[in-house]
């Protein structure tokens, strides 16, 4: 808001690529805007609750930090971790941990990165890129899975890259070392219902 300040006083334009003026049949004009001005600082605080509800991203967002609260603190992720990682053969156990903690960012905002499914994470960056492509081209058209490919892909390349530096270099340093688990008082016999 301070640079559009600056911006708007020192007469800056730029030419908007896709956007011509019926009148003249010349592209349109975009002038610097003072958003510190009385009538923006206006509109903007009238328009916040608008703009925030009809973000579409954030519906989802919302109900997926619903979900992974609940599933964590019920205990369901904890026993779906042990479950998997105890049942897994010694030799392939830290790509395994690798892969889960991998897939499991699709339930938490741990940041834009690779998994086998479509996350909400793809669907809240969707929200950004298409909007922003279509700035340059009003006809652009994209899904959230558009980089579904490019993801997998990287999840499996993730999983061999990290299960190699970490087997290679990391855990002999810790070789002769004693490590204790401290105790939480969570009972770690997984049983049934």
């Amino acid at each position: 808001m301070i640079l559009s300040y600056f911006v708007a006083k020192s007469g800056v334009t730029a030419i908007h690529p896709d956007q011509v003026d019926e009148t003249t049949g010349k592209n349109l004009v975009v002038q610097g805007l003072n958003l510190l001005s009385k009538e923006q600082l206006q509109l903007f605080l009238t328009s916040i609750v608008t703009n925030f509800t009809s973000f579409a991203p954030l519906g989802l967002l919302l109900v997926t930090i619903l979900g992974a609260g609940l599933a964590e603190k019920s205990g369901y992720m904890e026993t779906v971790m042990k479950t998997t990682v105890t049942k897994v053969p010694k030799k392939l156990l830290t790509g395994t941990i690798i892969f889960v903690g991998i897939i499991t960012n699709a339930v938490v905002d741990a940041g834009f990165s690779a998994n086998l499914m479509v996350s909400m994470l793809d669907i809240l960056v969707a929200g950004f890129t298409i909007p922003a492509a279509q700035i340059v081209n009003s006809n652009y058209t994209g899904t959230p899975a558009m980089n579904w490919y490019f993801l997998i892909i990287s999840t499996f390349i993730l999983v061999v890259l990290g299960t190699f530096v970490t087997e290679k270099y990391l855990a002999p340093r810790f070789e002769g070392t004693d490590f204790v688990a401290a105790d939480n008082d969570v009972d770690s016999e997984i049983t049934p219902l």
